[in-house]
């Protein structure tokens, strides 16, 4: 129990302690539940051959890094709950006001861990999340790519791409591919080869890989009709391409470095980044609005954890809602997803004016 007397430091510190329990350990209950949530995927793709086994916990280990922009606010906003909900129960805020401690005196110490929530969100969202977003991308690639050690006549392989080949033989060391057909392609225009034989070698350390067809021809079509001449024969053709890159994959801006994304006028890369900037400021807020719930109403019971819950639900449902409008161009870029940190302050200040008049 806090005695009464304290002092405002006594007071900021013990306020600290009492929530940071409760904060980690809503980190680990929400990180456990997300990973079991993400993990279900990969796990799935794991089961049918198209992931390592090696891979599947370096993946869910980055899902749940790019989650941690949500997981850490919401795991501050109910650790906050809690401690008021137990203060509140034990009648030490009783005690607080009784030593000439008002509401706003109480949200010094947890704007304070707002601040500190706000740091590391921001680290979470603005570094983090697009490094997470293309280590994932590479290690994707890198596990489903075809083992040229391994390639067997008859199936199709997916190389690069956009590349798929085929062979109706393939030597010992599956680096030599004989009577090959391969279908490859390039913007609106589809290549048809056929070589007698396609040299593969492995990617190198930067994941560079190359194959080489030798001794064919090349059909070209575009929405369907032969492009120039019928057949374009050649004595070799060469393809290469970076496993890992992220410029051809339709999310590719997820792995887009945030100060890459801020002069893009695209609306879905406009906003990735507004949602990366704000995450931090939102974090902020809805510390805020959590402390603002317990400090100035103390004695509403399950009335405001219910009222907790319905805001926070919507408060993330409408950022939700907000980001998909500014992607398909229905939201105006401002003030696009910047506003969203105020709905959590406007409802601290209404639920302050709510507190004074019921005392």
């Amino acid at each position: 129990m806090l005695e009464v007397g304290f002092g405002p430091l006594i007071l900021d510190r013990y306020l600290l302690q009492q929530v940071l329990g409760p904060f980690f350990l809503g980190v680990l209950l929400l990180g456990v539940v997300f990973a079991a949530f993400a993990g279900s995927n990969v796990l799935a793709d794991a089961a049918a051959g198209a992931l390592a086994p090696s891979v599947v916990w370096k993946l869910i280990g980055l899902k749940l890094l790019v989650a941690g922009e949500v997981i850490v606010p919401s795991a501050l906003f109910f650790a906050v709950l809690f401690v008021f909900e137990r203060l509140s129960r034990d009648r030490e805020l009783v005690a607080m006001m009784a030593g000439g401690v008002g509401g706003l005196r109480l949200l010094i110490p947890l704007a304070l861990a707002g601040a500190g929530a706000a740091l590391l969100v921001a680290l979470l969202s603005l570094e983090l999340r697009p490094w997470a977003y293309r280590t994932s991308y590479l290690l994707e690639d890198l596990a489903t790519r075809p083992d040229v050690s391994t390639m067997r006549a008859g199936r199709f392989y997916a190389l690069g791409p956009e590349l798929v080949v085929t062979a109706a033989g393939v030597d010992a060391e599956g680096r030599v591919l004989k009577d090959v057909f391969a279908r490859q392609q390039e913007g609106d225009a589809l290549q048809l080869i056929r070589a007698e034989t396609a040299h593969l070698a492995p990617p190198d350390g930067d994941g560079v890989q190359v194959v080489e067809f030798r001794r064919g021809e090349m059909l070209t079509l575009r929405d369907g009709v032969l492009q120039g001449d019928r057949r374009q024969r050649f004595e070799a053709l060469r393809y290469r391409w970076r496993y890992g890159a992220v410029l051809g994959r339709p999310d590719h801006r997820r792995a887009q470095a945030t100060a890459t994304l801020r002069p893009s006028s695209a609306p879905k890369d406009r906003a990735e980044f507004q949602w990366r900037v704000t995450m931090p400021a939102l974090a902020f807020a809805m510390t805020i609005m959590a402390a603002a719930l317990g400090a100035f109403l103390p004695l509403a019971g399950r009335w405001r954890m219910g009222a907790a819950v319905g805001l926070y639900v919507a408060v993330f449902y409408l950022a939700a809602a907000a980001q998909t409008a500014l992607e398909n161009g229905a939201l105006a870029a401002f003030p696009g997803l910047y506003g969203l940190p105020l709905l959590p302050l406007l409802a601290a200040v209404g639920l302050a004016f709510l507190g004074r008049r019921l005392t």
